[in-house]
């Protein structure tokens, strides 16, 4: 499994941040994460098919 947060689906452009804002449930979890990825996903059919656009490694929090 790949851990991810989705920004967008079908988005709704006429809807404020705050509205999406009350929706969202967040968890306290801790994880470890190696490195920050902007996906595209596009639609082709039935399936998404996911594409990165920009990846960036994070440094291992060992070196501070």
């Amino acid at each position: 499994m790949s851990p991810h947060i989705t920004l967008g689906r079908e988005v709704e452009p006429y809807r404020g941040f705050a509205d999406v804002q009350k929706q969202v449930k967040l968890e306290n979890l801790t994880v470890q994460v190696k490195a920050i990825s902007l996906m595209e996903s596009v639609r082709r059919g039935r399936n998404l098919i996911y594409r990165p656009l920009f990846v960036q490694p994070l440094k291992d929090k060992s070196f501070y």
